[in-house]
């Protein structure tokens, strides 16, 4: 006999956890069960007491793109913002200044500059071509290549031999993609569209900012499309990127779920090759009646909390081959 039940039990209650309650609570009418091992949720959503008495810093994930991240959020939650899922959106979204002379080169967002005319006003006080190049680019991504990403990321993927929406995309001569750029680094594809080493600078500072070298070779159009991400605004929830989870835990508890922090999970209870629970450290077992969802990562899913005997030895073997070493072990703010 179950200590508890629930349609579904979520291990963890990060970003993953918590936006997919709300949608099995609201939408899919589950009962809802979330099980967190630290004392308070939203993982990388934190925001603590740091680097000073009355000032609160956000550790992990700092900067956020809400017009892009949590666009299906806010359609499918009108009460989300209200509950606390509110940004402010910085003034210039992606900068770089050269202490030569004291100039500057950036990116406005779309909010203050729809048609990005002011961004390429400032592209052409260092190449008029350039500046030509970023609005040619621009209606490209408004027209073809954001209606793609949106259905890309928002999307299961279709299945093989089917076509996913970035591939369509390629395959589009109006959207003006060369195929080339997606075997170029980001570097080269800068270098290739820009004439100025200001504005390829200021693209290639982009890539830095999300943790991707200029000279990696594949990167080019990935790169490129982070670029234009930017234009949808970068911001810091207000008050800090705990009330974001403070928001969602709102949404999840008034549609009948509950969450239980301090509360680790062991062990997936698997039963004729399907998981029917959880069993918790402390020895509890909760039944799920419909599904188990994981929020923790491949390695600690795969080889701690599923016994061996359910998974294949290639699964296993390539669980382990993933590498785990590239970590920060402290973000300044």
């Amino acid at each position: 006999m179950a200590d508890l039940s629930f349609d579904a039990v979520l291990i963890g209650g990060g970003s993953k956890g918590l936006v997919t309650g709300m949608y099995l609570a609201v939408y899919g009418g589950m009962k809802v069960g979330i099980f967190e091992d630290r004392v308070e949720l939203g993982g990388g959503w934190c925001s603590e007491e740091s680097p000073a008495p009355g000032f609160i810093a956000n550790h992990c994930s700092h900067v956020h793109i809400p017009d892009f991240y949590h666009v299906p959020v806010y359609q499918d939650f009108p009460e989300w913002e209200g509950y606390g899922a509110k940004y402010g959106i910085w003034p210039v979204s992606l900068g770089a200044a050269f202490r030569e002379d004291d100039t500057w080169i950036g990116v406005y967002p779309k909010r203050t500059d729809p048609n990005q005319e002011r961004t390429a006003e400032l592209i052409a006080r260092f190449s008029r071509k350039d500046a030509d190049t970023w609005i040619n680019l621009w209606e490209k991504m408004e027209k073809y290549w954001y209606p793609a990403l949106m259905e890309w990321t928002f999307n299961f993927p279709p299945p093989f031999n089917v076509p996913d929406p970035f591939e369509r995309l390629v395959g589009n001569p109006d959207a003006g993609i060369d195929p080339i750029w997606f075997s170029m680094s980001g570097a080269q594809l800068y270098k290739d569209l820009f004439e100025s080493k200001e504005a390829q600078t200021l693209f290639s500072r982009g890539m830095q900012a999300a943790g991707i070298s200029p000279e990696q070779y594949g990167t080019g159009f990935a790169t490129l499309i982070f670029v234009f991400i930017c234009t949808f605004g970068c911001g810091v929830a207000l008050g800090g990127n705990h009330q974001v989870a403070h928001a969602c835990q709102k949404v999840i508890m008034e549609n009948g779920g509950k969450i239980f922090t301090r509360s680790p999970v062991s062990k997936i209870l698997i039963e004729n090759g399907r998981a029917k629970g959880v069993r918790l450290v402390d020895g509890r077992e909760i039944e799920a009646k419909k599904l188990v969802l994981s929020g923790v990562d491949p390695h600690q899913l795969c080889l701690d909390l599923i016994d061996k005997e359910h998974l294949s030895e290639k699964i296993i073997r390539r669980i382990k081959n993933i590498e785990r070493s590239w970590i920060t072990i402290t973000w300044y703010t």
